[in-house]
């Protein structure tokens, strides 16, 4: 998708990625620890040959790990915004 807007001005497109949701020999993991987090924001990077994501966030919960480690881990000069998706009101 993002190849479609590669030649428009980079402060003109608000690009969003997730992170959290991967599946590992056929099983289906989430994944919040923070070295999961800060691998997938630079794997993001390079795969789509950027310098920041506008809105990086998390798809689902990692109910193993605390979300202030999760939230911590993501780089705010690499991810601009951090979004938590399905998550409960006394999570936060």
């Amino acid at each position: 998708m993002w190849q479609a807007f590669k030649d428009l001005p980079r402060e003109t497109v608000q690009l969003a990625t997730k992170f959290g949701n991967l599946v590992v020999d056929g099983k289906f993991q989430i994944r919040g620890d923070a070295a999961y987090v800060r691998k997938s924001c630079e794997d993001s990077l390079e795969r789509l040959g950027l310098d920041y994501i506008d809105l990086f966030y998390q798809h689902r919960v990692d109910s193993t790990v605390p979300i202030e480690i999760t939230v911590s881990s993501a780089s705010p000069s690499r991810a601009l915004h951090l979004c938590l998706l399905l998550m409960s009101g006394a999570l936060l």
